[in-house]
């Protein structure tokens, strides 16, 4: 992935509600899609706080 495409990654990660991104983040788990993308979604997750709520 280059940066641009990272970059641009970060801003729609950073946009999303809560809700959206857990469900984003456990869907791409469970669909074992590009580490590259389920480590944006985690890193998201993780500074905000919200790993608590994936079960």
């Amino acid at each position: 992935m280059n940066n641009t495409m990272l970059e641009e990654g970060v801003v729609f990660v950073n946009k999303l509600p809560d809700d959206l991104l857990i469900i984003s983040y456990v869907k791409a788990l469970e669909l074992e899609l590009s580490a590259e993308f389920i480590n944006l979604l985690k890193c998201e997750v993780n500074k905000r706080s919200l790993l608590c709520f994936i079960h």
